[in-house]
C-alpha cells in the first residue's frame, strides 16, 4: 500500500524578498490544513497571482511579530509581510516535488481572548512582486524586439532574472516604447506582451517565473503522448470524483477582430457557425504592430472557437481515497509531477452508456487541499484545439512528419 506524502512548508525569515538568497526554515509541524493553487481557469483566461492559505498553530505565540522571544524574531526580518515560503512534497522514489513557492502576505493572529484562536497565513506567488512594481532602469526600450526578447528586457530594466521559456519563438515584433516609471506597472506589461504572443506567462511550482510560447503545444505533436490517463474505466486509469460535461454556447465566437497598435482592425469570422448559433463576436487589441500576425491569429483562434463541443473544464481526483480504500502511488504522483501546459486524457463511460467519451485536455490550473488525511486535487483544462486529432491538425513547417502540406493544412502559429 502507498504512503500518504509527507508535506514541507518552509519560510525564510533571514532575507528580504529580492534577496535571490535563501536561509529555508522548517515550519511544517506548525502547519495544519493548507489550500494553495496555481493558473487559470481556462485557455482564454489571464493567469492572476497564484495563492496559498494555511492553517497556524500559534500556542507558543511563535507567528506573533511582536514576540521578541520568538525563534524567528531575530532572523533577519523576523515574521513580516513578504517572508518566502515554499511548499513541497515527498513521496517514495519520486523524491521531493516543490507544489507552491511565493511571499507571505498575512497572518491573521487568531486571538480569542481569553482563549487561543488557530491563525490563518495567506501568501501569494511572483505576480505579487510584480504587480506592485514598476520599471526602474532607463526610461526607454529603444529597439524593436519579439515577445520573449521585450519581456525579458523589462524584467532586465526592473532587476529581475530572465524568463524560463519552453517552445519556439515568435517571428513578429514588437515596436520600442516609453517607460515612465509611474505607469508603467511590470505585470501588466508582461501580460500585455504574453497576450499579444498568444502565449501563457505563469509561476512555475518551484517559484520560477516561466513562459510557454504559443508553439509550445504545437512543437510537442510529434510525441503526442498524455502524461496520464482519469476517468472511470478501470485498468490504469486514474479515478476521477464526480466532473460535468459541459456543452454551452458560452464557448462559441465566430467572429473575431484583433487590432494591431495603430493599425487597421484584423478579422475572421465563420459564416457556417454565424448561420448556425448567431453572430458571437470577440474583439481585442495587440501591442505589436504587425497585421499580418494579429490576422494569423483570429483564424486561429477562430478554428478554436467556431463550432461547440462537450468538453470537462475542472477535473478533481483525490489520491487520498479511491474505492477500495487504497492510495495509489500512480495518483499522488499525478498529483506531485503535473504542470501547466502538460496534456491529459479523460475517457469515461456515462451511466447506463455502451459508448465511451475520450478527450484530451491541457492543464491549466493546478490547486491542492491538503490537510492530515485527506489531499484533493483540483486541475483547471482546455481541450485541445478542435482541428487535432492525436496530434495532428496542423501543418508544422519545417517538421519532417507533419510539414507535408496537403495532408494537414490548418496553420498554426
Amino acid at each position: 500500500m502507498a504512503t500518504f506524502p509527507t508535506v514541507i512548508v518552509e519560510a525564510d525569515f533571514t532575507n528580504s524578498a529580492l534577496n535571490p538568497t535563501r536561509v529555508w526554515t522548517d515550519i511544517s509541524a506548525y502547519v495544519g490544513n493548507l489550500s494553495c493553487r496555481r493558473g487559470r481557469g481556462d485557455f482564454f483566461s489571464q493567469i492572476e497571482a497564484g495563492s496559498l492559505s494555511m492553517s497556524l498553530d500559534n500556542r507558543d505565540l511563535r507567528f506573533d511579530p511582536d514576540n521578541s522571544a520568538g525563534p524567528y524574531y531575530s532572523l533577519g526580518q523576523g515574521v513580516t509581510p513578504r517572508r518566502p515560503v515554499r511548499v513541497r512534497a515527498t513521496y517514495g522514489a519520486l523524491g521531493t516535488k516543490p507544489l507552491w513557492q511565493g511571499f507571505l502576505d498575512e497572518i491573521q493572529a487568531g486571538w480569542m481572548f481569553p482563549g487561543y484562536g488557530e491563525p490563518v497565513a495567506t501568501a501569494y506567488d511572483f505576480f505579487s512582486i510584480l504587480a506592485g512594481g514598476v520599471v526602474q532602469g532607463p526610461g526607454t526600450i529603444t529597439a524593436d524586439t519579439g515577445p520573449v526578447d521585450r519581456m525579458n528586457q523589462i524584467l532586465t530594466l526592473s532587476g529581475f532574472s530572465s524568463l524560463s521559456v519552453d517552445g519556439s519563438l515568435s517571428s513578429f515584433s514588437i515596436p520600442a516604447v516609453d517607460v515612465v516609471d509611474s505607469e508603467f506597472g511590470i505585470l501588466q506589461n508582461l501580460l500585455e506582451v504574453a497576450a499579444a504572443d498568444l502565449g501563457v506567462l505563469f509561476v512555475s511550482a518551484d517559484g520560477v517565473l516561466s513562459y510557454h510560447t504559443p508553439r509550445k503545444r504545437f512543437d510537442a505533436v510529434s510525441d503526442y503522448t498524455p502524461r496520464y490517463v482519469f476517468g472511470n474505466l478501470g485498468g490504469t486509469d486514474l479515478i476521477t470524483d464526480e466532473n460535468q460535461h459541459v456543452f454551452s454556447a458560452a464557448t462559441i465566437t465566430n467572429a473575431w477582430t484583433i487590432t494591431p497598435s495603430g493599425g487597421s482592425p484584423q478579422s475572421a469570422s465563420d459564416a457556417s457557425s454565424i448561420d448556425s448559433y448567431g453572430r458571437l463576436p470577440q474583439t481585442r487589441g495587440s501591442v505589436t504592430t504587425d497585421a499580418i500576425t494579429c490576422l494569423s491569429q483570429a483564424h486561429y483562434l477562430l478554428g478554436r472557437t467556431k463550432t461547440p463541443g462537450s468538453y470537462i473544464d475542472r477535473l478533481t481526483f483525490r489520491p487520498s481515497s479511491v474505492a477500495d480504500g487504497t492510495l495509489r502511488d500512480d495518483m499522488f504522483a499525478a498529483s506531485l509531477t503535473l504542470e501547466i501546459g502538460d496534456l491529459i486524457r479523460h475517457s469515461v463511460k456515462p451511466p447506463g452508456a455502451s459508448y465511451t467519451v475520450t478527450k484530451d485536455y491541457w492543464v491549466e490550473g493546478i490547486e491542492h487541499n491538503v490537510s492530515d488525511s485527506d489531499w484533493l486535487t483540483t486541475l483547471s483544462v482546455s481541450p485541445i484545439d478542435p482541428t487535432m486529432t492525436n496530434g495532428l491538425g496542423y501543418w508544422i513547417l519545417g517538421d519532417a512528419t507533419y510539414g507535408l502540406l496537403g495532408q494537414s493544412t490548418y496553420l498554426a502559429l
